[in-house]
């Protein structure tokens, strides 16, 4: 799923990890960001991973 937010359109998509069906119904718990653009290599699956990061991480690195 893309974001509509402006800052993160376009390149990056958000998963549920954790569901609180207790409290949220079929709501999220909280939303995990993945970086799409910037791929990192992981040795262990020998697969190329999307790395996920906060709102704020995000944010930090896109105004440097």
């Amino acid at each position: 799923m893309t974001s509509d937010d402006p800052q993160t359109c376009g390149r990056r998509y958000f998963q549920c990890p954790n569901y609180a069906l207790e409290v949220y119904g079929n709501m999220c718990d909280y939303i995990e960001w993945v970086d799409t653009e910037n791929p990192v290599f992981d040795r262990r699956s020998g697969r190329w991973m999307s790395p996920s990061e906060s709102d704020d991480m995000y944010l930090a690195r896109k105004t440097i």
